[in-house]
């Protein structure tokens, strides 16, 4: 890897504070070949890692079969309407949360089993 590469990932660290955004930077890392390169590519990613809800995101364990069928290249203008749409999918998951219902907690843990 450049030693550039890893100066537009370490520098979104700088960005969020030392405490936070390891997660992200090493999701990234293990990306193959779809992993960002410039700090535009970087910042697209952490774009869209922040949009999946936070309870799919934990039960991730490779984000590459996510990621399946999606643009290869970061600065694909087609990853904001990916982002998009998970921005809508975790305003859901939030609604069912703050709903706190038995039916709500259900509904959430089948959207969690189709999407995960």
């Amino acid at each position: 890897q450049r030693v550039y590469d890893t100066g537009s990932a370490l520098s979104r660290l700088n960005a969020e504070g030392l405490e936070a955004g390891w997660g992200d930077l090493i999701a990234g890392a293990r990306l193959g070949n779809r992993r960002p390169s410039t700090k535009a590519q970087w910042r697209s990613f952490y774009t869209f890692r922040s949009a999946i809800p936070w309870s799919l995101l934990r039960a991730l364990p490779d984000m590459n079969a996510l990621l399946a069928g999606c643009p290869t290249d970061w600065a694909d203008p087609a990853w904001s309407n990916i982002t998009t749409k998970l921005v809508d999918l975790r305003e859901l998951f939030s609604s069912l949360d703050r709903a706190g219902s038995r039916a709500a907690l259900n509904t959430k843990n089948h959207l969690n089993a189709f999407v995960g």
